[in-house]
């Protein structure tokens, strides 16, 4: 009755890490056709450079966020570390094509957490250099992404300006 019990248990383990891999692999898949979307390799139907499977960059950047996590444990694993970190990246910087600043930051969030927990007694040591590094590492990833699409929010501004000039009575907005 033990052996029955403790081959269940062992071969439940072995598909949650092939069913993590196939999700890593399909990550890392949808990397590579949002690359050759912007490439021009396959014919683009959207104005957005990037958008993978998804009609625009929004669900290709959530779609990568999901995967990422992952690719991630993945890497963390002695076995093919290169290859994993590879498809880190390419995660990445597809993400960073499609310009979703939602995606980065989510990404920029998972991959924070990630190595605070990984390197947790690592950081209890070097806690004064932590706080300052964080809000330095803050202050630049939210600079980076208002100017990402900086035409976005100067569009934004002079639409409610002209907004409230057409209307009689409406309130500035300055």
């Amino acid at each position: 009755m033990r052996e029955r019990y403790f081959l269940l248990l062992r071969c439940r383990q072995l598909p949650q890490r092939r069913f993590d891999g196939i999700i890593a692999v399909c990550g890392v898949l949808q990397a590579v056709y949002g690359f050759i979307q912007y490439f021009g390799i396959v014919p683009q139907h959207t104005y957005f450079p990037v958008t993978g499977s998804f009609d625009n960059p929004a669900g290709f950047a959530v779609s990568m966020a999901a995967y990422y996590p992952f690719l991630l444990q993945r890497s963390a694993l002695k076995k093919n570390k290169p290859g994993w970190l590879m498809g880190c990246l390419l995660v990445w910087c597809a993400v960073v094509l499609s310009g979703s600043r939602t995606g980065i930051l989510a990404l920029a969030m998972v991959t924070i957490l990630f190595l605070i927990r990984r390197y947790r007694s690592l950081l209890a040591r070097q806690r004064k250099y932590l706080i300052p590094g964080a809000v330095l590492l803050l202050t630049v990833l939210f600079a980076g992404l208002l100017q990402i699409k900086k035409k976005v929010h100067i569009g934004t501004l002079s639409d409610s300006k002209i907004g409230s000039e057409s209307r009689p009575g409406a309130a500035d907005v300055r």
